[in-house]
This record gives C-alpha cells, structure tokens and sequence, in this order.
C-alpha cells in the first residue's frame, strides 16, 4: 500500500506532462493536522525557479479519488497564474508595473495554456467540433 506522501505524489506525476511542469522541482508535505476544515492542500510556487512546494492536509484524503484529483489540478494551476498573482499584488502595493510587463505576462501565460490544450486535443487525436 503508498504511503500518503507516495499517492499525492503519483497524482501530481500524472498531473505534470499535462500542465508541462516536467523538470520541475515539486515538494510535498503531509501534514497530520488540518490548517482548517476547508483546507485539503496549499502551494506555494516560485516560477523562477521552476519549483513548488505542495502541503497536503488530512481532509484531502478524506476526499474521492476523483475529487483528491481535482485539489491537486487546482494547486498546480497556481503555478501557472502565480506571475499574473505577483503582478496583480505589486499593482496593489503602489508598484510600477509596465504595459509592456503585463503584455509579456499575459502572452506567456497564454501561451502556457495555448500548449496545454493544444496537447490534450492532439493526445486526443481530434478537435473540437466548429
């Protein structure tokens, strides 16, 4: 039988070539007591990095399969948008951001997503239907 750790792990390596994170340093924690009961998982990324580290809390395993998942999906996609995040939180504090930063995050991140999809479809062997 996997350990916790080794479960959440299998997930997220399921998860990796779908959201292209492979080559990514990923880092889990299993904690033994919950942050709070609506809390099943945080992350933390550092996209300069090409890391994140993952805390995993007992009310995740209380969950489906299905939905175990879906927690970890939505703590992956934080990946991705964590550089808009930063963005938005320097606008916030009084920060200079450029239009030209902003354009170049914005077609990253698009681009990110572009390929994505773009692979789910070719895994797919169609398009969608137009």
């Amino acid at each position: 039988m996997k350990s916790k750790k080794e479960h959440a792990l299998s997930i997220i390596n399921h998860a990796r070539p779908i959201l292209l994170l492979e080559g990514w340093e990923i880092e889990v924690d299993i904690k033994n007591k919950d942050k709070d009961i609506t809390i099943q998982a945080t992350c933390t990324p550092l996209p300069s990095y090409r890391s994140v580290h993952i805390t995993i809390y007992p009310n995740f395993f209380k969950e489906t399969q299905q939905q175990q998942h879906s927690i970890i999906l939505h703590e992956l996609i934080h990946v991705i948008i964590e550089p808009y995040s930063k963005l938005v939180t320097n606008l916030l504090d009084g920060k200079l951001v450029t239009a030209k930063q902003e354009e170049d995050l914005n077609e990253q991140i698009t681009s990110w997503l572009t390929q994505i999809i773009s692979n789910l479809y070719a895994k797919e062997k169609t398009l969608p239907k137009t």
